[in-house]
């Protein structure tokens, strides 16, 4: 067992954030392609060791946590080096994804999730790797059933003191989000007032902040009415979203997710939108657009703010110059 703990936290460092080392260590191609069938897996594929490793020692909370974090650190695209060509993290969380291996990650997952003793980088680690086999409609409707055995467990973490695991609970949810029918579910108020009761907990954590907001723009896709009440005595997304940008003023990621909820929030509520003026927070928008405009990192956060402020006429002084081709 030492030998298997020492074994998965070498892929862990090897592979977090270098997808060239995620394409060596998880062996999924060979000469003819992509490997479709388990039964012609590669004797030392790092994915199917470390799936064979989970299955052995279901008991075990030391590799479990370890063996679970080397498995996401191969299907994780968080490699900031972008090629022309798809990352092998995506291609090696198709093979997890795959309608024969799938079955087998989904009762890892649910066998970590049942373990007694659950130690913080367990329960986190659990969750992450549920976030990424969270694929599809009909696989998130089946995770995400409300007397299954993955909900209870995401609620209870994101009523934890730990950041880590509030941040991982979102993350979770944000990616259940996707699909509509649970997505009706996450959008009653009772849940909602949780979500955005754990940004308020972790006000100092810009990956929750991020995460929460995040979840809740998702959830007002297409459904204006619940956009409508975000904004009410038990969620205040307004005021919130303002300390939220000022507690984090250097993170874009945090920027995008706000600016994004408080444009469809003032879309659907005049006394929002009211409160954004008041506040001058158009003013704070139009001044992070001059500042950041020129920078990539930040060119997500500027799209949507510059979007924001057209939509309400109040995007003087950081408008787009026209641009004319030759002809002109």
């Amino acid at each position: 067992e030492h030998v298997l703990l020492a074994g998965c936290a070498a892929i862990t460092a090897m592979c977090t954030a270098n997808d060239a080392n995620k394409q060596v260590a998880a062996q999924v191609f060979e000469e003819k392609g992509v490997i479709d069938d388990a039964d012609e897996k590669p004797l030392h594929g790092a994915i199917f060791l470390l799936l064979d490793t989970l299955e052995a020692f279901p008991e075990s909370v030391q590799l479990q946590t370890e063996a679970m974090a080397a498995l996401r650190s191969l299907v994780v695209d968080d490699d900031t080096r972008k090629s022309e060509c798809m990352p092998s993290a995506l291609e090696n969380r198709e093979v997890l994804l795959s309608d024969k291996i799938y079955p087998k990650v989904r009762g890892i997952v649910e066998n970590a999730s049942k373990l007694a003793s659950q130690p913080l980088k367990l329960t986190e680690q659990t969750l992450l790797l549920l976030r990424e086999i969270s694929r599809g409609q009909e696989r998130i409707q089946e995770l995400a059933k409300p007397k299954g055995l993955m909900m209870p467990y995401v609620r209870k973490a994101l009523g934890s003191s730990e950041a880590r695991l509030v941040r991982a609970a979102l993350a979770v949810l944000r990616a259940f989000a996707f699909c509509e029918d649970v997505r009706d579910e996450l959008s009653l108020s009772c849940e909602t007032k949780g979500y955005v009761q754990a940004v308020r907990d972790h006000l100092g954590t810009p990956v929750v902040c991020e995460q929460g907001y995040g979840l809740l723009a998702n959830l007002t896709l297409r459904n204006p009415a619940m956009a409508s009440f975000l904004n009410d005595a038990d969620h205040q997304v307004i005021s919130l979203g303002q300390l939220v940008l000022d507690k984090h003023p250097d993170r874009p990621d945090v920027a995008k997710s706000v600016i994004q909820l408080l444009w469809s929030v003032s879309r659907q509520n005049p006394k929002a939108l009211a409160e954004v003026r008041d506040a001058e927070m158009f003013v704070g928008l139009r001044k992070m657009v001059g500042e950041h405009q020129d920078q990539q990192r930040w060119h997500g956060a500027v799209e949507v703010a510059r979007q924001f402020l057209r939509e309400f006429r109040e995007d003087d002084g950081v408008q787009r110059k026209a641009m004319y081709n030759e002809y002109y």
